[in-house]
């Protein structure tokens, strides 16, 4: 957007405001003479005449000003007093006078043409705002002839005439480089700082202006000392205050045009123009200030600079929006960091170089808030992977811890398969072939579906995860899909499961005996449980995923469950191996049935089985 220009009226804004926060600089040597509203009133004369013109010259001359700079057009005879004007001019030696260059022209005042350094441009450059934001330092006429600027040409001729004469002095002609004393002078180019594009012909500068636009009746927060004619004529102006001036005679009444659009003509008033003798008059001023104070040039940093700035705060206010999950906070912070940035700004205008204000801001508060959304994006993308594999199968508080450790479990949507502590339960029917065989499915599957619900409310209320059905039978999964990395919390995952599978037993009981009432068939069941690592992932394709557990703890559970189907283990037989032992012997009682060689494995399994029955109120007893 800023390579095609698109932000180079909001970066003039934002360059104008900087300046008019900046504190005015009186400037010593340069004085404006102007014809006042007030003037106009008491000549009552517009254009003045030869002789009221000669008049100000001949009273200025008597003040010793070491120049004259008069931006008043005289192209031709102003009667009467020409005669008069016209000897003055010729004798003069501390006279310019102006011309225009552009457009259809303007000559210069006849007596002055053949005088070298006599005759400067009062043209100035406007911006597509129809602000003066540059110096037209010397430009090419219609002859191809170089013209100094009216200021320009003030200061040169200023400086020359130093005890300790300072001239300009090229340093690289091909590239403009130049040297006035203490400074060093380069041009304008048309992509310097905001601007894109930007015709730079001749020979430019950016302007640093002095303050506020002088009224006549008061110096404050203007840089210049200002004085009517009418003064000068009555001689009320004090000796000195001219004395080895550098003096501009030009107009500031509202009613004659000459004024311009700067950056100080946005004010809570309106806007307020500038005067073109003051323009000129700045001009002047900075490079004087610049040739025998070594005061900087006002200055842009080069393109890589430029952007490495603006990718700064645009990296930054990305880190802020990723790391800052807190909308108020996050919005406390960007509000600082454009504070900074416009410090930074403000303060390098100081040190007279303009940097970037609106992209790094832009970049900023794009970065922190696109960041944002983009982490919100992705946290409902996450909610939704989540949401989808175990809203039905978990409570809302497992379903809020999961939720809260999503960065360990989900990246970019999809869930990061892993190495889990877990502890695997399965829990099947006794006999449920041959009670479906002998039931009709009108009875058999609300009697399974309550049979279901009811289990399955055991393993949510301890936190449990559901994790599929199969058949008749249910898998359940303890410590997952949030990662333990601790004993006791994988400990607390053993007691858990064995706790419900306790539960189930007591449920069951409790289920029989309504099923009895019923007429309804009864039934019993077999737990197996094992604790230890697990591969933990989603398994399936893009339009099903299921999360599921694999590994040798899976199968030991499922083996467990179907061991010896002999075996009497009364209304719920609760077979768990070594390691669920290790967790929860001090906590049930419990039987060693022996080292076993499950199907599948090699090494013998050591079986103990969990005995009931229990009281409920005893499960919550710590032993």
């Amino acid at each position: 957007m800023r390579g095609l220009g698109w932000m180079q009226g909001t970066e003039w804004a934002a360059f104008d405001l900087l300046v008019r926060w900046r504190p005015a600089r009186l400037e010593q040597r340069v004085v404006l003479v102007v014809v006042t509203e007030a003037d106009l009133r008491l000549f009552r004369q517009w254009p003045l005449s030869d002789e009221k013109l000669a008049d100000l010259l001949e009273t200025l001359e008597e003040y010793e000003p070491r120049m004259i700079g008069l931006d008043l057009v005289r192209d031709f005879p102003m009667p009467p007093g020409n005669d008069r004007l016209e000897k003055l001019l010729r004798q003069s030696d501390r006279l310019v006078g102006i011309r225009k260059v552009s457009g259809e022209g303007i000559a210069p005042p006849p007596a002055l043409i053949h005088k070298p350094g006599a005759i400067a441009a009062s043209d100035l450059l406007l911006d597509p705002d129809r602000k003066v934001r540059r110096a037209i330092l010397s430009l090419a006429d219609q002859q191809d002839q170089a013209v100094f600027g009216l200021g320009t040409q003030l200061a040169l001729n200023y400086l020359e005439r130093q005890p300790n004469p300072i001239t300009l002095e090229a340093l690289d002609e091909e590239a403009g480089l130049y040297q006035l004393g203490r400074a060093t002078i380069a041009p304008f180019q048309g992509n310097d700082g905001a601007y894109v594009g930007a015709i730079d012909d001749g020979y430019q500068l950016l302007l640093d202006y002095r303050g506020l636009a002088c009224p006549t009746d008061s110096q404050r927060n203007c840089g210049f000392q200002v004085y009517s004619a009418n003064d000068v004529l009555n001689r009320r102006v004090p000796l000195d205050a001219l004395y080895d001036r550098l003096v501009l005679v030009g107009v500031t009444a509202e009613s004659l045009g000459d004024r311009f659009y700067t950056p100080y003509s946005d004010t809570d008033q309106g806007p307020q123009l500038t005067s073109g003798v003051e323009i000129h008059a700045t001009i002047a001023s900075q490079l004087l200030s610049a040739a025998i104070d070594g005061w900087p040039l006002l200055q842009v940093w080069s393109d890589s600079w430029e952007m490495g700035w603006i990718v700064l705060w645009t990296v930054g206010g990305t880190l802020l929006g990723w790391t800052l999950r807190q909308p108020l906070l996050l919005f406390a912070m960007t509000a600082l960091g454009i504070v900074a940035i416009l410090a930074a700004a403000w303060q390098a205008l100081q040190w007279m170089v303009w940097i970037p204000l609106v992209p790094p801001v832009l970049g900023l508060v794009g970065g922190s808030f696109g960041a944002s959304l983009g982490l919100a994006a992705k946290e409902r993308r996450d909610r939704q992977t989540i949401t989808e594999l175990f809203e039905r199968y978990v409570t809302p508080q497992v379903a809020q811890v999961i939720w809260q450790s999503r960065h360990q479990i989900v990246r970019r949507g999809e869930f990061i398969g892993q190495i889990l502590p877990a502890t695997v339960m399965f829990a099947d029917l006794v006999g449920f072939t041959s009670i479906a065989e002998s039931n009709p499915p009108e009875i058999i599957f609300p009697w399974l579906n309550e049979y279901m619900q009811s289990m399955t409310q055991s393993v949510l209320d301890r936190n449990g995860i559901v994790n599929k059905f199969i058949g008749d039978a249910i898998m359940a999964l303890f410590g997952v899909p949030v990662p333990q990395s601790r004993d006791h919390q994988v400990g607390d995952d053993a007691i858990a499961a064995v706790t419900c599978a306790v539960e189930m037993g007591q449920r069951l009981q409790r289920l029989n005996q309504q099923w009895r009432d019923r007429g309804r068939p009864t039934a019993a069941i077999r737990i197996g449980i094992a604790s230890g690592p697990v591969m933990s992932g989603c398994i399936g394709n893009v339009r099903r995923l299921e999360y599921t557990v694999i590994g040798d703890t899976v199968n030991i559970a499922a083996r467990l469950e179907s061991y010896d189907k002999s075996f009497d283990g009364g209304l719920c037989r609760i077979f768990i191996e070594e390691e669920t032992y290790r967790h929860v012997r001090d906590r049930f009682p419990t039987r060693f049935i022996g080292p076993v060689t499950l199907k599948g494995r090699e090494r013998a399994t050591n079986i103990y089985q969990v005995l009931l029955p229990l009281q409920p109120d005893d499960l919550n007893k710590t032993p």
